[in-house]
């Protein structure tokens, strides 16, 4: 019965250690994203989202869309609910496939799309509340008229804009899309900011799929390390006891209670973490 409720306790904090490695990195990964997020365009620091200057109510209009795609913000509100929700067919409907460059085609929509989802996730903080929310757009921003830029990206050789762009529906009316510009970059934004060999490893589901915030694959991949560190762990804190026992054996069990719990469990998560 005692062994039994040690073994409870041991499960109980290594679960919690897991816990809190796991949401460290998701404050972390706030803060990163959130230091390196872009400035958009006609958005002055520190400031909040743009609001339109002089719009009439029927400029404020946007069209009727059953994809959401009548204004830059909308579009790109739209495009990531459905891409979060992995429904990368419909996610699709929200990037320009025109003219693509050889070795692309319409066909490969949802694959560009799930690409570009994890990009933006994983290195592109976006505030679409500050998007331009007017069927024109941002019409003061240097760009052509048709065109906005959501963010920019800064890779190894050279610096990525994610544009949007305005451009006729099939029926002829001006809607949002990503710029086709932008779509024919995807492949090389997902080489150079996507999961590379991890995507060998595990099924695509583990990287679309959250947990408490984080994906599937990095809540295996941790304990994955948590139970390669934890035999680490149980020799070091062995190694202190014996020479705690060794320097002053009167406090050795007492010191061995506390080495083998809290500390044996701080050692593993601190290990585990820079196995990540």
């Amino acid at each position: 019965m005692r062994n039994l409720t040690l073994m409870i306790r041991l499960a109980a904090m290594g679960l919690v250690v897991l816990l809190v490695i796991g949401w460290a990195v998701v404050a972390q990964r706030s803060m990163a994203e959130t230091s390196r997020a872009p400035a958009l365009k006609g958005v002055p620091q520190g400031s909040g989202p743009p609001r339109a200057q002089g719009v009439s109510p029927a400029q404020e209009q946007a069209p009727d869309d059953e994809f959401g795609r009548g204004t830059p913000r909308s579009m790109v509100r739209g495009f990531l609910e459905a891409a979060r929700a992995r429904n990368f067919e419909r996610a699709a409907h929200y990037l320009d496939v025109r003219n693509l460059p050889a070795g692309l085609d319409e066909g490969q929509g949802p694959q560009l799309a799930r690409q570009l989802k994890i990009v933006l996730d994983r290195v592109l903080w976006i505030d679409v509340d500050a998007l331009n929310a007017t069927p024109e757009g941002n019409a003061d921003d240097g760009l052509p008229a048709a065109r906005d830029l959501v963010g920019r990206l800064a890779g190894q050789a050279r610096a990525y804009d994610i544009l949007v762009q305005r451009m006729p529906r099939g029926d002829g009316v001006e809607i949002w899309k990503f710029a086709g510009a932008t779509v024919a970059e995807i492949p090389g934004l997902y080489a150079e900011f996507g999961y590379g060999r991890l995507e060998s490893v595990f099924p695509p589901w583990f990287f679309d799929v959250q947990v408490l915030g984080i994906e599937v694959w990095f809540w295996v991949a941790l304990v994955i390390a948590f139970s390669l560190a934890f035999p680490v762990a149980i020799l070091v804190t062995a190694a202190l006891i014996a020479l705690r026992r060794r320097i002053h054996p009167a406090s050795a069990e007492e010191a061995a209670t506390f080495l083998t719990g809290p500390v044996r469990f701080l050692i593993a998560a601190l290990l585990a973490r820079a196995l990540m």
